[in-house]
């Protein structure tokens, strides 16, 4: 799996949140899950010059969900950018498409939308975009830490660092970088708010609404497991 993908899948997968009770007011941002990552080793550059053209073309690419998959941004001539995994019952329903304007397709056959259902469908495209953008980042924070970690450990014993203050070092870092994750789990809540509302006004989309209370306890424990302490990205 490649390091723009490790994060996503982990922290945003659907069969996550099994039992959360209380829920955030919704949000249409997902800015709070971190600011933009400026990264500062090689392997941190690496993967952000890959996301580059990804952020630059969420905007404008069509959502897509089910078809074989999970959420996913269908970027042309890229990786598709997870936003909710493939391991979950979306998979096995026809493809549907939202496009950045907020258009339905099911099969490419186009759904007739009122105008409050596609500014609906089109503030879930925007809220699926945010989430899908800040979890780049986070990946890119992440490749960051790994060759943060890798010179940490040189330079440390150069040093005179016992093993022991160098693993705190890491490990501090890997607990921002988690916290970061955590709060990005939590946008999920607003990304199922808006979709029961669509639900709730478009009978076709029922079937895809999905995301339920109980994804973001799975959500937080995969983000836990995604980054160990030595600064490492686990694939689930």
């Amino acid at each position: 799996m490649s390091p723009v993908k490790i994060l996503l899948p982990a922290v945003l997968g659907l069969s996550l949140l099994a039992g959360c009770n209380k829920q955030p007011p919704a949000t249409d941002t997902a800015a709070q899950a971190g600011t933009p990552t400026q990264p500062e080793t090689m392997l941190g550059r690496m993967v952000a010059d890959k996301t580059a053209q990804m952020r630059q073309s969420l905007p404008n690419s069509s959502l897509m969900i089910g078809g074989g998959h999970g959420i996913r941004f269908n970027i042309k001539a890229l990786d598709n950018v997870d936003v909710l995994d493939a391991e979950s019952p979306i998979q096995s329903l026809p493809l549907l498409e939202i496009t950045a304007q907020g258009e339905v397709l099911i099969n490419q056959q186009r759904i007739a939308l009122s105008p409050e259902q596609q500014a609906l469908t089109a503030r879930y495209h925007r809220h699926a975009q945010q989430i899908a953008d800040a979890g780049l980042d986070i990946a890119i924070a992440g490749a960051d830490l790994g060759g943060s970690a890798l010179m940490q450990v040189a330079s440390g014993f150069l040093n005179g660092k016992s093993q022991a203050q160098i693993e705190a070092e890491i490990t501090a870092q890997a607990e921002k970088i988690k916290t970061r994750a955590r709060g990005l789990c939590q946008q999920i809540n607003g990304l199922m708010d808006i979709q029961n509302q669509i639900a709730r006004t478009l009978p076709q989309f029922e079937p895809y609404a999905l995301i339920e209370p109980g994804v973001i306890d799975k959500c937080l424990q995969d983000a836990e497991a995604s980054i160990t302490d030595d600064g490492q990205a686990v694939a689930p």
